[in-house]
């Protein structure tokens, strides 16, 4: 076992461009692999998950939910240093921060991507059972499903427009790209978000509301929100546009 203080620190950033496409799927196929070596089952969410279901924004991370209730996020950052050579962690941004960043080495362009490592319950992430992982996809990585990944993007779009920091505030565009284009794909696949039985009550019911600010913001929206069994106030009705950003 490697010792946690070297390892876990890196001297230089490095410096090379940002990963292609290829290099990002490869990164996310290592990633799984080192999880399960760990005994941990996860899947992608956030703009990873989106590539996969077919959005056009290039990840700049992957969020990475690990369905396990044995280990604690930190906890699992180093085991997963120790375990690869590949990952590394660096210190937080926020000098008041008890966390690390763990971040993954792409030695043959020396790039780097962020690894962000959830759990279920942490930023009110639902669970996503073993067997509602959703794998169809041409790399066949893990992802959660549709309905759980739509629902927590708006869910983000919401908490960045509420958040203090500008920083957060200035992802809401991106927020609204990935939901726009997500509402499409859901639509064509005939989804039903509020039906599915694996998430929570209260996570539909905090959605419910969400999704009529959405449409306060975004009318063109409407008719999708709609044709997915949200059930909005008394307004004009848009056929859906089955066009992506």
């Amino acid at each position: 076992m490697f010792s946690l203080s070297p390892v876990s620190t890196r001297r230089r950033r490095p410096r090379g461009p940002l990963p292609s496409e290829t290099q990002i799927i490869r990164t996310a196929e290592d990633v799984v692999s080192s999880l399960k070596t760990l005994g941990i089952d996860a899947c992608f969410i956030g703009s990873m998950a989106c590539l996969l279901f077919g959005n056009t924004r290039k990840p700049n991370d992957l969020d990475v939910l690990c369905l396990t209730q044995i280990w604690e996020q930190e906890a699992l950052k180093s085991r997963l240093v120790e375990l690869n050579p590949k990952f590394y962690l660096v210190p937080s941004r926020n000098p008041r921060a008890t966390y690390k960043v763990l971040w993954y080495h792409i030695s043959e362009t020396d790039s780097c991507l962020k690894v962000d490592i959830l759990l279920p319950g942490v930023l009110d992430i639902p669970d996503v059972p073993l067997p509602d992982i959703d794998r169809n996809n041409n790399s066949g990585l893990p992802c959660a499903p549709l309905s759980h990944l739509l629902l927590l993007k708006l869910q983000g779009w919401i908490h960045h427009g509420e958040s203090a920091l500008l920083r957060d505030r200035l992802k809401q565009p991106q927020d609204v790209r990935d939901v726009d284009e997500l509402l499409v794909i859901a639509v064509r696949r005939g989804l039903k978000p509020r039906e599915e039985g694996y998430l929570p009550q209260s996570f539909i019911r905090r959605a419910e509301l969400r999704v009529e600010k959405y449409v306060n913001a975004y009318p063109a929206s409407r008719a999708n929100w709609i044709a997915l069994g949200f059930v909005l106030p008394e307004g004009r009705t848009l056929h859906y546009v089955d066009t992506l950003w």
